[in-house]
């Protein structure tokens, strides 16, 4: 459908709101029908899961009382017994760092080794850039030109919408 005028732009309209209110009944019929199977099948599901973390509970109880029976795995990073249908086991994890009253640790660790175990974290300040940016009668253009000769400028756009009334 071609658009060259406010009557053609009227039945286009009319058009897009028939078809809106066509597209939610067919959503509303459509979550009816999923809810329906939803409710089918979440006491099979639940059934299942209630299954599996059992048998996963005793495989760990049963895993964790036989640790050192498990053999080392070619990568070296766990321990594991493979069955045709699974696999069990002890991964290593990567590790991870802890740290107790982290304000007052950071602080010793600024001058531990010269702050060598720590960093400082440099980012734009959106807020402050956009608080001299965005235009206003008594904008600084000089503070303007400066930072658009570093890439850094303010963009606002117009964003097409259509909207149906209800």
């Amino acid at each position: 459908m071609e658009i060259n005028a406010w009557k053609d732009a009227d039945r286009a309209l009319a058009k897009f709101a028939e078809v809106e209110a066509a597209l939610a009944s067919a959503a509303a019929l459509h979550q009816t029908l999923v809810q329906e199977l939803e409710e089918k099948y979440a006491r099979l599901i639940r059934a299942d899961s209630e299954k599996r973390e059992l048998l996963a509970k005793e495989l760990k109880k049963f895993a964790v009382s036989r640790k050192s029976e498990f053999r080392v795995s070619p990568a070296g990073d766990g321990r594991s017994y493979e069955h045709s249908g699974a696999v069990l086991g002890f991964r290593q994890s990567p590790g991870r760092i802890e740290i107790r009253n982290e304000e007052k640790t950071i602080e010793w660790l600024r001058d531990y080794h010269e702050g060598e175990f720590t960093r400082i974290k440099h980012e734009a300040d959106r807020e402050a850039l956009l608080g001299v940016l965005r235009p206003q009668p008594d904008q600084n253009q000089r503070v303007v030109e400066t930072l658009a000769a570093h890439g850094i400028t303010f963009r606002q756009g117009d964003k097409f919408f259509l909207e149906i009334k209800t």
